[in-house]
Formats: C-alpha cells, structure tokens, sequence
C-alpha cells in the first residue's frame, strides 16, 4: 500500500505548498488540488493544521500526471501508470514508517516481463482465433465434400433415371412400331 501522510521528519528534501508548486510548474492551483484529491495516495505530504506541504519529488510526479492527461490518458490508465512507476514499500520492520522506494533496475525488469507477458498474451489471442477460424474453415470445407458427395449421387441417380427413360422409350418405339402397324 502507498503512504500518503508523513508525520515524523524522517523524509529528507524541500517541501513546497499547491500555490508553489503552481508557480514552478504553470499548472494552475484548482488542477493540481484535482489531482492530489485523485492520487493522493503517490504524494508524500506533511500537514502543518490546515496546510499541505508537498515533498519535491511530488513537482515531478504533478508534472508527469498533467502530461499523461495532455496524451489523452483517463484517471484509470494514470493510476495504473502511476502504480507501476512508483512502486513503494512501507517498511514495516522499523516503527518510523519510512518509506523505501523499490529500485528503479527492479522496476523496470518487472515492466520488461509484465509487456512480454501481455505479447505472449496477445499472441496466444491470436493463435486461438487462427485456430478457430481453421477450424471453421475445416467445417465448411467438410461441409462442401458432403454436399459435393450429395450431387454426385443425385447425378448419378438421374443419369441412370435418364438413361432408364430412354431404353424404355425404345422399347416403347420397337414394340409399337411392331404391334401399331
């Protein structure tokens, strides 16, 4: 889980207030309050009774939200981003509650092995509809072997009908040709 809400002084660096941090970055105030209120929980703030103080690392991530906005993102996908880029452990194991940030090396090894695994997850997606498309193709090829199957025989039944009807027309013509005359 992420750590919102610095109480002790443990985190080093500057701090800065919304109306600062406007002023560095040219993001107006009311759209930087919008997304603390969406993200909070990737800032690390201190509160001084009615006031925010941001740490500095927070101008970066301000600056990144508002551009993933720029690029057409919604809140969702920025939180997912978000999520993957700033992994952060709260250490437990110390009762200061420090935050320790995952390397930057991890990170990017598990993004490398989370996109191969959305391509293998892709390319199983399409093996499967190939797969079901030659299967449907199988069918209908099944199909059409059965149907051709179906006329030869239907050929061959009128053929032979035909070929009946005029040996029997023959007959007919001998035998009355014979007994009429």
């Amino acid at each position: 889980m992420m750590v919102m809400m610095v109480d002790n002084d443990n985190v080093v660096g500057m701090w800065y207030l919304i109306k600062e941090i406007a002023n560095l970055t040219g993001i107006a105030e009311n759209t930087l309050r919008r997304y603390a209120d969406l993200f909070g929980e990737f800032f690390i703030v201190k509160k001084y009774g009615r006031s925010t103080k941001y740490n500095e690392n927070s101008i970066e991530l301000f600056r990144n939200i508002f551009s993933m906005y720029e690029e057409g993102y919604s809140t969702e996908e920025i939180r997912e981003k978000l999520t993957k880029e700033n992994m952060q452990i709260l250490d437990m194991q110390s009762n200061s509650h420090e935050i320790t940030t995952v390397p930057q090396q991890l990170v990017s090894t598990l993004t490398g092995i989370e996109s191969a695994l959305q391509g293998i997850k892709e390319e199983m997606k399409k093996a499967n509809e190939n797969r079901d498309e030659i299967e449907k193709l199988k069918n209908e090829f099944q199909e059409f072997r059965m149907q051709q199957e179906q006329i030869k025989v239907e050929n061959e039944k009128l053929m032979k009908y035909i070929t009946e009807t005029r040996e029997e027309e023959k007959k007919k013509s001998i035998w009355s040709k014979l007994f009429n005359k």
